[in-house]
């Protein structure tokens, strides 16, 4: 009988690519719309705005699913992070949640810089939960002095949509105003 052969991560993680894969043109006026959104939100209704990102993340991105993941400490002294805020086709698994040490979120927060995956389920193997992950773009959410553990990430659950450039970057101006957002959320509870 043939050994089935393991998936190892180094072959889901394909950041290199974010560069190499042509972009698609910038849509100013729906970022800006998006931009204007959040910051409404922020304030008039700041309870919202983790949802309000993740769904403005999924229409500028054209993803299928978007969310933003929180680490904590839960009670039994386990690293985790919490999804948060969740928009589109997996929006049922709000608050679900992964390993902080073997998990994308955990390797992009290490990383701090955008990390891209195709088909995270074949190494993660919690993250079969529906649909297959086909492309996967994490970005982290960074602030200034902060100890903030988080990420906003989009996924694309058809083999037609390739996440680039400038869907990282996209996402890298959405990931400054949550991250600015949870570390003066994380500030007013001490």
């Amino acid at each position: 009988m043939a050994a089935i052969a393991q998936i190892a991560v180094p072959h889901v993680h394909i950041t290199p690519l974010l560069s190499t894969r042509p972009t698609h043109t910038p849509n100013d006026a729906a970022e800006a719309a998006i931009m204007r959104r959040i910051c409404d939100t922020s304030a008039t209704d700041p309870s919202q705005l983790f949802q309000v990102c993740a769904e403005g993340a999924l229409e500028l991105c054209h993803a299928d699913t978007s969310g933003i993941s929180l680490g904590e400490r839960t009670q039994a002294g386990d690293q985790i992070f919490r999804w948060i805020a969740l928009a589109g086709v997996l929006k049922q698994n709000l608050y679900g949640t992964t390993p902080r040490y073997f998990s994308p979120c955990g390797v992009c927060v290490d990383r701090g810089m955008p990390l891209l995956l195709r088909q995270p389920e074949l190494v993660y193997k919690y993250l079969d939960v529906g649909p297959p992950f086909y492309d996967v773009l994490l970005v982290p959410l960074t602030d200034r002095d902060s100890r903030l553990e988080a990420t906003i990430w989009i996924v694309a659950h058809t083999q037609t949509r390739k996440f680039d450039g400038e869907d990282a970057r996209v996402m890298q101006r959405i990931a400054g105003l949550v991250a600015r957002a949870l570390t003066w959320r994380m500030s007013r509870r001490k």
